[in-house]
Parts: C-alpha cells; structure tokens; sequence
C-alpha cells in the first residue's frame, strides 16, 4: 500500500505548475534551471537528488508553490515524512490552491509516522471534506470515523 501511495504522489508531481512572482531576470533564469532540473531528476525516479535542487530553487522563491509542493512529494517518496509534512504545512498556510491535495498528502505522510499523538486522519477528513477524490473505503482500518 505504501508503494501506491508513492506511486500517486509522484504522478502528481507532473500536475502542478511553477508560480511566477517578480524577480530579476538572472534569478528567474537560475530558479527555472533548477525547478526543471529538479523535475527531470525526480522523472528519473532520483528524488533524493531532487530534494537538493528544490532547495536551492527556494532560496530564490521560497515560497513558490510549485516547488514546495514538488520537494514536499520527494521528501514522501524518500520516507521523509517530517519534512514532507514541513512543506505541505506551509501549502496550506500560504493558501495553496489544491488545498484538498495537500491535505491529503500531509495526512499520509502522519499516518507513515505510526506516532498515536500525530493524527494524519483529522487532515484526510479535511480532504475529503474539501472533495479530494479517492477510495477513501481504505482508509477505514486507519480512520475509523471516515464516512
């Protein structure tokens, strides 16, 4: 189950688009040079190497969405959950247009910490309250008050 949801998340990596916000023009050569080859690298299924490359496109913007998202997924995908976290955290606080997506991955990743006082089923309840579409029947053995 824990390969799916690898799977997903990165299928969704290539979905989200790279905000743009005013910069000068050297900077925003650099930050799509990296956000690309961070991209290419997670393609190639090297999201370790990624997660480097993300952060240094977020020196530059380091609120761009895009990317926190895109850093956010690699951190799951290495079983970084608390950095993953970290980022999906600071989506939702900045107002992340796919809030019920974010919610959704933030709450995977509490529940891959099996921590009893981290409760990743209060943020899948958010996301599928803010229509996130899933089977959400496997969550049932985790979250038992999922209707």
């Amino acid at each position: 189950m824990k390969n799916f949801f690898l799977a997903l998340l990165l299928l969704c990596i290539s979905s989200v688009a790279h905000s743009q916000r005013s910069i000068d023009k050297k900077d925003i050569a650099k930050f799509e040079a990296l956000v690309k080859k961070g991209d290419s690298l997670v393609q190639a299924g090297k999201t370790k190497e990624s997660i480097a490359v993300y952060t240094e496109a977020l020196k530059i913007r380091q609120n761009d969405h895009g990317v926190l998202y895109s850093r956010g997924t690699s951190y799951f995908a290495e079983k970084e959950y608390i950095n993953s976290i970290s980022d999906f955290t600071r989506l939702i606080e900045f107002g992340y247009g796919k809030a019920n997506e974010a919610y959704f991955i933030r709450g995977l990743g509490k529940t891959m910490l099996n921590d009893p006082k981290v409760d990743g089923c209060a943020d899948l309840k958010e996301a599928k309250k803010l229509d996130y579409k899933f089977d959400w029947e496997m969550f049932r053995h985790l979250c038992t008050e999922m209707e």
